[in-house]
């Protein structure tokens, strides 16, 4: 697998708008993009449970504004490796469904 071809179906750059991150969501199998800054270091996440609940609050949803205006920054994270019963149950507790490794854009550490 090329893992630099996989995960460019990911990332979305904050300054982006958020026609393009739907478009990507739409592309890629989760359900889902990371939102990174110029140097690649995660901003947020956007998924489409995120965008639509976005929508139905808007009366006339701008999609052409920037993607870091509607992102979650405060996404449940855990360090690779340390994902325990624990924190597991946490995240299921918030309803979550995917989890990402993200790091550095383009990178695997």
């Amino acid at each position: 697998m090329n893992l630099d071809r996989e995960m460019s179906r990911y990332p979305v750059l904050d300054e982006e708008s958020i026609r393009v991150a739907l478009q990507k969501i739409d592309q890629n199998d989760e359900g889902v993009v990371v939102c990174v800054d110029t140097a690649g270091l995660l901003i947020g996440i956007l998924t489409d449970g995120d965008l639509r609940r976005w929508l139905v609050t808007q009366d006339s949803p701008d999609i052409d504004q920037p993607v870091r205006s509607v992102i979650n920054q405060n996404p449940v994270w855990t360090r690779l490796g340390l994902m325990t019963p624990e924190s597991g149950q946490r995240r299921e507790g918030r309803g979550l469904t995917a989890s990402s490794r993200v790091a550095r854009l383009g990178s695997t550490s």
